[in-house]
């Protein structure tokens, strides 16, 4: 009864002076599809934090919903490293705070005036100036049983605008944030685009746990996608183009293989180029078939020709219950979806129908074994299942990715160095056939220019050089035409 009056007291000492919105967010009951106001930093640098998957909370404030894998404590103590983290030298504030969903579970929340927003969110992370940018989770979803206004999904929406520190910010299922970074130093300065998108309506369309989940408009997955190519391969004057988001492309964990049929015993055991162990292993992750599968023809497909096409630096998600860095060609794919999970090791002991992972491996899958499922061109930089948070330094031409556990502890430090597109125009394969074509043809006008400087000077020109001179004169003829004679 006393979290609502907590956080009231600590938003009169300190809070942002308004939302993240300079617009309403809706039109009655109809959303209207606003962006978050434009971020502009001083100095060479932005910084944020990297957090998903923390909405847990006790069973006195779920009840039967509780969860014995929920890991209030896990959660709790990470909140408390990211505080600490704030007040260590040299670093500072994080300008931001990247959300990559599952903020309430285990059904999202019905109506503003919920106490979870405090229980689980406000009297938890205390940083005060801090936007949380947040997209939206699959849990989040579950809570759209009934499609009213005060359903998981609207409800995110609402409390943009009607939250007790202005921190909360999330105006749409998609949207894009700008920043524009300015230091002393021209060269130094940047420019950044980030664009939110809701995964879990393009990968569940066709889900039986969620009622409706289109039930924003009639956006289709292929929709989304063109939407999202359409702001980042539009996006030629910024430096970094990134995604957050909540189901991940890939992943290295007990998710590895999702509902993929394809991935059968007959199919393991055609595979060839691999080890023994690296066949066993497989076998092992895929003893299993998850109810969670983020992957199908959409995302395997279309977001992934999307993320090339468009030279995305970053791709930020969370939903598997680890942490994990990969990389991908030019792109850096970061999951952050351990906050208030309990690890894969405790989940052995209480559900281990969820994971064919051994206490000695703990599900983390081998470089040989990443390149083995998704293909060569992917690589794995970490992974690590005992909770934590990302702290991600960026500047004109890299990303340094701090990993933070528990105990406050740098588990790893990666730096990513931006690769600068060969055009200015990152959707630039538009226009390739156009180009190709005069490219084409300015090769086949030189040539017959060429062909006919050959003939010229082998025939032509000797032909006239050894020709007699024959004088001639031109007359007008009586009838006016004109005549010439010898």
């Amino acid at each position: 009864m006393y979290q609502p009056l907590i956080g009231l007291l600590i938003s009169t000492t300190a809070s942002l002076p308004r939302t993240c919105v300079d617009e309403p967010l809706f039109e009655g009951n109809t959303i209207r599809h606003v962006n978050p106001r434009d971020v502009e930093i001083s100095g060479k640098e932005f910084r944020s934090f990297l957090v998903g998957d923390f909405g847990v909370d006790t069973k006195e404030v779920l009840g039967d919903a509780y969860l014995d894998h929920y890991n209030v404590p896990k959660r709790n103590e990470l909140a408390q490293r990211m505080k600490e983290r704030t007040q260590e030298s040299p670093f500072k504030d994080p300008d931001f705070v990247l959300n990559v969903g599952d903020s309430f579970y285990p059904q999202g929340v019905r109506g503003i005036g919920s106490g979870r927003f405090n229980s689980t969110f406000e009297t938890v992370f205390t940083q005060p100036d801090t936007y949380w940018y947040t997209t939206l989770g699959n849990h989040e979803w579950y809570g759209n049983e009934k499609e009213d206004d005060n359903n998981g999904t609207r409800t995110m929406f609402r409390y943009t605008e009607n939250n007790i520190f202005n921190r909360w910010c999330m105006p749409d299922y998609n949207y894009t944030l700008s920043l524009k970074v300015t230091a002393t130093d021209p060269e130094e300065s940047f420019t950044a685009k980030i664009v939110f998108m809701d995964t879990f309506s393009i990968v569940k369309a066709n889900s039986s746990k969620s009622p409706n989940p289109t039930a924003h408009g009639d956006i289709s997955p292929t929709e989304q996608i063109r939407w999202a190519e359409q702001q980042l391969c539009s996006s030629s004057d910024f430096d970094w183009r990134i995604v957050v988001t909540h189901y991940p492309l890939i992943t290295t964990g007990p998710r590895i293989r999702g509902s993929d049929k394809k991935w059968t015993t007959e199919y393991i055991d055609s595979l060839t180029g691999i080890s023994d162990d690296i066949r066993a292993n497989l076998h092992k992750k895929f003893t299993y078939d998850p109810t969670e599968d983020f992957r199908n023809d959409v995302t395997d497909k279309h977001l992934s020709e999307m993320l090339k096409k468009c030279n995305v630096d970053a791709y930020i998600s969370g939903h598997e219950h680890m942490t994990q860095i990969l990389t991908k060609g030019r792109t850096l794919m970061m999951s952050y979806g351990d906050m208030g999970n309990g690890n894969m090791r405790e989940l052995l002991t209480t559900e281990p129908s969820r994971t064919a992972c051994s206490l000695t491996n703990q599900c983390i899958a081998s470089e040989e074994t990443v390149k083995a499922v998704w293909g060569s061109d992917w690589s794995s930089v970490f992974q690590h299942y005992e909770g934590a948070f990302g702290d991600m330094l960026v500047s004109k031409n890299q990303i340094i990715l701090n990993t933070i556990d528990t105990n406050g502890v740098v588990v790893n430090t990666y730096n990513h160095q931006r690769s600068v597109p060969s055009t200015n125009e990152p959707n630039s394969s538009d226009d390739s056939p156009a180009i190709t074509v005069f490219i084409v043809g300015l090769v086949l006008l030189l040539l017959q220019q060429l062909i006919f400087c050959v003939i010229y000077k082998k025939h032509i020109k000797p032909a006239h050089k050894n020709s007699a001179s024959v004088p001639f004169t031109v007359e007008m003829s009586s009838n006016g035409e004109l005549e010439a004679s010898a």
